[in-house]
């Protein structure tokens, strides 16, 4: 390199480098730079940038190195799915490892500081686990927050959730610094007005720091082993040329699957799947694929790969897809999969192990998985492939799509392969890449003033059916019981021809809140329960406590005996469909719930799940069924069923049921209503497994760790160095069990 050009390069580098800790630097780029310096003077800032700009990687260093072992300060990362968690929370060890001399605690889950026994940290949540971890530590006050993917605030239900949670984190702490982060934002601003914050600075990017080139390959009807490549010049299409292929190509998924494979051309490539049954069906194409022209892997490859095959066959199923697509270098990654699972398919996708990855839309939410190829086949979000109900993604989705492929530091470019894109049923590349956000709340109160007066006049409504509107409609009817109403519906209606819009839902709301008994607190807490919902509980459950005794309506620890345990279940679960969920009467799923959750809750292991399941249906089914279809239906069943719905209604239930015994004169009985809310979220219930998995290991292996401790009583510090003095290399577990836990070790 000329020596001019050196030394311009030299000083950029010096000018974007910032201490972090005694020797040691960060060089950022100019973006990052910038974004560092508004944190560093105290600013909050609300970023827009695509997904390959680096912004987490400066929010995330930035919050760990302004928190320190010791110092009393508390951070959070809000994170907008489960699959997230993990990778976050991993990233900020690393980052907390080698900045800090002491470890720097980051916690995964919603118990309180003084449980854990530490007095500064990181937390890395959903909205949702937050909520219940500001419930659970109500002096709890943060210094800064990380909101990734910011943008969410516009969806309903769980944008509502969003935007509760900061309001109360700022209730705490008005000067706490706030960090959003976003794709592709057009007004990143309305984060300041939001939450009235005046100190909110816009940033973005002034391009995207690597490159994606479009590449157009369409197929013939008639020659269906040719594939015509083409790209777009200065807005004009032009032809790349022809490459033929050495079999036909034949319908959607195999088109994909083929393309992907030829075209892959040795790089790492990401395929996307619009639903878990094609991701699944696409992985095992590619995988015949590979089979059939690919040479064979080395010995240490195939040993890896061999591993990881039989770690999924022992601890999901021995009829799970993946184990035969990791085998031949072919993984698949969707939300539902155990941590463990999901998290080991991303080590092994960026250490090369595997070369081919299939995904569904959770790489739209953040999962970072980037890649050289990224491959499209008239992609949609939503619904499983092929059904009618799927949704074309908007230019917004595909473009955050593209950002997989190439990542700044690792590829200077990334290839994004439109297959047949004519055909495709939404037309991304002419929409807008950037979108305007508007939170869910003030969207339902101004554009769907109609459906939400409806919703609060059907005071039958069953909970969960229609969630924007149940979200606006308890947060308005907590302004009110709180004295807020008045200012919560100025600042979405602030003009005067507005006025009667605002005060017929002024007038609707307040008609609701001046009967409401069951405590503010309460509703407050559980915003996606409807509060004639919640008030229906409440009074069923005065009434039956006055009536039976408490006994009959206090829930049963999951580790008692079996038959205690999956009674007591049943009847909360059937209670909850009957007045949270207005189910039909005559609605038997309580049956199947019950002993599922129990099992869930008390570490049964998964395959032990799944084959009880299959024999479930082997007996009710009428016709044959499909193993990994049963295996999937498990998988979502724990996502939406149990870490979802039954978490959100039983925290609702031990809510309003501690409420019911303090006024029919129980209050002593409060503090014995077992956690199921969390046992549920954690699919844990001993005091050891809880902990271990509030250190940071997985479902999976805190199951297989606590069987082999003889204390299942165990404190979050005695865990800890019960974790630190065994050694788990030496006792028979997986290779894969052990990483986990030597990565927990060193954090904890």
């Amino acid at each position: 390199m000329p020596l001019p050009a050196w030394l311009e390069l030299e000083g950029h580098a010096q000018t974007n480098s910032v201490q972090v800790a005694d020797g040691m630097k960060l060089t950022l780029t100019d973006f990052q730079r910038d974004l560092w310096r508004v944190l560093r003077d105290g600013q909050s800032a609300a970023v827009s940038a695509p997904t390959s700009a680096g912004k987490s990687y400066a929010l995330g260093r930035y919050l760990v190195t302004s928190l320190a072992p010791g110092s009393g300060r508390w951070g959070v990362y809000v994170v907008p799915t489960r699959a997230l968690v993990n990778e976050v929370s991993s990233d900020l060890l690393d980052t907390a490892a080698a900045i800090h001399a002491a470890v720097l605690p980051v916690v995964t889950v919603p118990v309180a500081p003084v449980e854990l026994g530490i007095d500064a940290g990181i937390y890395v949540v959903t909205q949702e686990r937050l909520q219940i971890l500001l419930e659970a530590a109500p002096k709890l006050r943060f210094d800064l927050a990380v909101i990734d993917e910011a943008h969410l605030i516009s969806e309903p239900s769980r944008g509502v959730i969003l935007q509760t949670v900061i309001e109360e984190m700022l209730a705490r702490a008005p000067n706490m610094q706030l960090l959003f982060g976003s794709p592709h934002t057009k007004n990143p601003a309305v984060f300041g007005r939001v939450f009235q914050r005046a100190d909110v600075v816009a940033l973005a990017p002034p391009e995207r720091p690597v490159a994606q080139h479009l590449l157009f390959l369409d197929t013939d009807a008639v020659r269906t082993d040719e594939v015509s490549v083409s790209t777009e010049l200065r807005g004009v299409r032009e032809s790349l040329g022809i490459r033929k292929l050495p079999l036909q190509l034949l319908g959607e998924e195999q088109t994909l699957a083929a393309i992907t494979y030829f075209f892959g051309g040795g790089n790492k490539s990401l395929v996307y799947a619009s639903g878990k049954a094609g991701c699944e069906k696409l992985a095992g194409m590619l995988r015949q694929l590979t089979q059939t022209y690919g040479k064979p892997a080395t010995l240490e490859l195939q040993k890896a790969r061999d591993e990881f095959a039989d770690f999924v066959q022992a601890h999901v199923h021995a009829q799970y897809p993946l184990a035969d697509a990791v085998r031949a270098g072919v993984g698949f990654h969707y939300g539902n999969m155990p941590a463990i699972i999901r998290r080991t398919v991303e080590d092994y996708f960026d250490e090369s192990k595997l070369d081919v990855l299939v995904c569904t839309s959770t790489l739209l939410h953040g999962v970072n998985l980037p890649a050289k190829n990224l491959f499209l086949y008239n992609p949609t979000k939503g619904r499983e492939w092929g059904s009618a109900e799927d949704e074309p993604v908007s230019a917004l989705d595909f473009w955050n799509l593209a950002g997989r492929a190439g990542r700044m530091g690792r590829e200077f470019a990334g290839h994004v392969h439109l297959i047949d894109y004519a055909r495709w049923k939404g037309k991304p590349l002419n929409g807008d890449r950037d979108e305007i956000v508007t939170p869910s709340f003030e969207s339902t109160l101004k554009t769907k003033t109609d459906q939400l007066l409806e919703f609060i006049q059907d005071r039958d409504h069953p909970s969960g059916k229609h969630q924007g509107a149940e979200g606006a409609f308890v947060k308005l009817v907590n302004a009110a019981r709180q004295g807020g109403l008045a200012a919560a519906l100025d600042r979405v209606f602030p003009d005067l021809e507005a006025q009667p819009v605002r005060n017929r839902i002024a007038s609707a709301v307040t008609k609701v809140a001046v009967a409401m008994t069951v405590p503010v607190e309460i509703t407050h807490k559980h915003i996606t329960v409807s509060v004639f919902r919640q008030q229906e509980m409440f009074e069923y459950l005065l009434d039956g406590i006055s009536t039976n005794g408490p006994e009959r309506y206090m829930p049963v620890h999951p580790l008692r005996q079996w038959d205690e345990a999956h009674q007591g279940l049943i009847a909360i679960i059937k209670r909850i469909h009957n007045y949270f969920e207005k189910k039909r009467r005559d609605d038997k799923s309580h049956t199947y719930f019950a002993p599922f959750a129990l099992r869930w809750m008390r570490g049964t292991p998964l395959p032990e799940m799944i084959d009880g399941a299959i024999k479930f249906r082997e007996k009710k089914a009428k016709r044959g069924f499909n193993v990994p279809t049963v295996i999937r239906d498990v998988l979502e069943d724990i996502e939406n069923e149990l870490r979802f719905r039954l978490v959100k209604y039983t925290a609702c239930y031990t809510d309003l049921l501690a409420a019911a015994f303090q006024r029919t004169g129980h209050a002593s009985l409060v503090e014995r209503i077992p956690a199921l809310p969390l046992f549920l979220e954690l699919g844990a219930a001993s005091k050891t497994m809880v902990n271990l998995v509030g250190l940071g290991l997985s479902r999976t292996t805190a199951s297989v760790v606590a069987q082999r401790s003889v204390n299942q009583d165990m404190t979050r510090v005695e865990a800890k160095k019960w974790l630190a003095a065994e050694p788990w290399d030496r006792v028979g577990l997986s290779p894969i069990f052990v990483r986990e836990i030597e990565r927990v070790k060193v954090s904890a």
